[in-house]
């Protein structure tokens, strides 16, 4: 079973509860009850047994999977206007009096909308199946919602049976970043009784609504290596830097996020100590014969061994980082792929990670233990013992170049960095999941494979 919201004017009005000057997207399942519950009160037949015996259902089912179009979620401007509730005040003769609006002293207020960039159409999808009696009785109380959002978000709902026809963007998960409030047994007689009791002017403190973890379903864009590792792309526009700048870029992402969560930051994020460290992992345009080598994305390895609640801190400042100070001082622009985008080879985590036998390096790795002297022996050694290092098992076979065999890809000489850095050809005796970094600067992108086959 599941919910068709539909805004008409594809624009959307409700705030965050956290920040007011941001709109509250997607509007969140605990929302849409309410303006449930109000239509069936406010149509001619009122509450009906039916109709409470479906919305108690409803309001005790697990937390829906949702699909979303994207939104443009800009700040919203400070307006000053008068409160809405009416100031007090006694009279000569004692009698009550109320201020004129005009001579009020004016508050800050946000208006925030989410302007949708797409499709105005949203589903919310249960994953339960229900009696016809029980669908129709939700479908006849979701035609009669007028407005999802403030009285500006004008809505059509409509319930359906079945799964909704489209891949979930936002789905429930322990390990989500996002919170969505989402409603628990005995919500409905929780609103009674916060309209009996206040008339609906303000709305109290929910103890029938949870916050729910919610993460981004980045199937399309994202996935798990066998470790665990979490490798999460985000595509970065307004620059051309090549590959060959890619600790740089790695290395600015780090900062930002850093900056973000100042003394909150993890160790696994700054690298300090020794252990886990998650990777920053520019995404590099190579392997057809148009490829320049520019990079595309910056792609986030979390290692599966970080804790869940730092992993959490993580994604939340990363999703606040839109704008990236680049080396060359210039401003480059942040956003997450949306589910169903076309998106290019460079941005399909897919190409990095496919399980594969055969690897070659896009970015050259450079040496953890280079010998004294550079002999070809030597330096497969030390590539061997720089893929061990990385936690790899021992390749059957590896190949030193100066150059990559992908085409765009930036010749070893090329990268600023002093130590000895090398392409390479690898080869082992099963596939193996990627992504796939060696060597000293693995962390930042330089010494990134991608399979052969």
């Amino acid at each position: 079973m599941y919910l068709k919201v539909i805004y008409p004017s594809g624009r959307y009005y409700a705030a965050r509860a956290n920040d007011p000057s941001i709109a509250e997207w997607p509007p969140h399942p605990a929302r849409l009850f309410s303006a449930m519950v109000a239509s069936a009160y406010r149509s001619g037949i009122g509450m009906t047994p039916e109709r409470r015996s479906a919305l108690e259902w409803l309001e005790a089912l697990p937390a829906p999977s949702i699909y979303s179009p994207p939104a443009d979620l800009s700040t919203a401007p400070v307006n000053y206007v008068p409160p809405g509730d009416l100031i007090k005040r006694k009279g000569k003769k004692g009698q009550e009096e109320f201020e004129n609006p005009v001579y009020r002293w004016r508050q800050p207020r946000h208006f925030p909308s989410a302007v949708i960039l797409g499709e105005p159409i949203l589903y919310y999808d249960w994953n339960v199946d229900t009696n016809s009696e029980a669908l129709a009785t939700l479908d006849e109380i979701a035609s009669g919602v007028t407005h999802l959002g403030t009285s500006h978000s004008m809505a059509l709902i409509t319930a359906a049976s079945g799964r909704m026809p489209t891949k979930a963007y936002w789905v429930p998960d322990e390990r989500g970043t996002e919170f969505i409030r989402t409603t628990l047994p005995g919500r409905l007689n929780e609103l009674d009784s916060v309209f009996e009791l206040s008339g609906g002017i303000r709305r109290p403190v929910s103890t029938c609504e949870t916050l729910t973890r919610y993460r981004r379903n980045f199937e399309s864009a994202t996935t798990i290596k066998s470790d665990g590792t979490l490798l999460i792309p985000l595509r970065i526009s307004g620059t051309m830097h090549g590959a060959d700048t890619a600790a740089y870029l790695g290395r600015a992402l780090r900062r930002a996020v850093m900056s973000v969560l100042g003394d909150n930051c993890p160790a696994a994020v700054h690298g300090h100590t020794k252990g886990v460290h998650v990777g920053w992992v520019p995404l590099p345009d190579v392997g057809h014969r148009y490829a320049k080598g520019r990079v595309m994305g910056i792609g986030v390895s979390i290692p599966a061994s970080v804790d869940m609640n730092e992993r959490a801190v993580l994604l939340r400042a990363i999703d606040q980082i839109h704008n990236l100070r680049l080396p060359d001082g210039r401003i480059g622009q942040l956003s997450s792929p949306a589910p169903d985008e076309v998106l290019p080879a460079a941005l399909k985590i897919q190409t990095w990670t496919r399980p594969s036998s055969e690897w070659a390096t896009v970015t050259p790795v450079v040496i953890d233990r280079p010998p004294k002297r550079l002999t070809e022996d030597r330096l497969r050694r030390a590539l061997r013992q720089s893929l061990e290092f990385a936690g790899y098992p021992e390749p059957k076979e590896v190949t030193i170049f100066s150059f990559s065999v992908f085409q765009g890809a930036p010749p070893a000489f090329r990268v600023p960095v002093k130590k000895p850095r090398y392409h390479a050809t690898v080869h082992f005796d099963e596939p193996i999941a990627g992504p796939l970094l060696a060597g000293r600067l693995r962390f930042y992108g330089v010494g990134l494979f991608r399979p052969l086959n």
